[in-house]
């Protein structure tokens, strides 16, 4: 599907383009000695977005990672991402990390494990048959029931939603494969840039 890298500001497989809204390239946090990460000012207005019919995945099982880094200014209910009007993965004013799921209504509570304050998370999220799954740093913190979820939207936003709740902090290597990577057990994050797959 896709791989986005900070530093060549592009997605490297080449199959989709990156719309930029005031999100800027930044040197002074980084991932894998690269020269840049995107950083995300919090600002609602503030995103990238990837509009691409290859993103409507349907029923078919698909997974989601990042390396994100969040900043301690997430004080509202600022959104990592949002899958236009299917799901989204946000920070909230209790301070809590939620997974919403639109398709099917639930919100469910916030989750024991939250992504690190300043610091490097390994996020990922993975459809894997009946099952949805939330991982940070590896380790799965949630399972749904993915039953209900169809998503047929083309438009994921990154930084923000279409509510304006920005996100602030930084992230590199996006990546959504039409697979499930890790159907449901624990693994280890990629420790360098060499152990994503080529572009080609």
């Amino acid at each position: 599907k896709f791989l986005l890298e900070a530093t060549p500001n592009v997605d490297v497989k080449g199959n989709v383009s990156i719309s930029n809204s005031g999100v800027t390239q930044s040197s002074t946090q980084t991932k894998f000695g690269n020269t840049y990460s995107w950083l995300l000012d919090g600002a609602g207005t503030t995103n990238l977005t990837i509009s691409n019919a290859i993103n409507q995945m349907g029923t078919n099982d698909w997974t989601m990672d990042m390396w994100m880094w969040s900043s301690s200014a997430n004080t509202d209910y600022n959104a990592l991402f949002a899958w236009d009007n299917e799901c989204e993965y946000r920070h909230e004013p209790n301070g809590n990390w939620y997974w919403y799921d639109f398709g099917q209504g639930i919100y469910p509570a916030a989750f024991g494990t939250q992504p690190t304050e300043n610091g490097w998370t390994f996020f990922t999220i993975e459809r894997h048959g009946s099952n949805f799954n939330l991982y940070l740093d590896g380790v799965r913190i949630y399972q749904g029931s993915a039953t209900s979820m169809n998503i047929n939207n083309s438009t994921i936003w990154f930084g923000s939603e279409t509510n304006n709740k920005g996100w602030a902090g930084y992230f590199d290597y996006i990546r959504l494969t039409q697979a499930a990577r890790h159907e449901g057990a624990d693994f280890t994050p990629p420790a360098s840039a060499a152990e994503y797959e080529p572009a080609a």
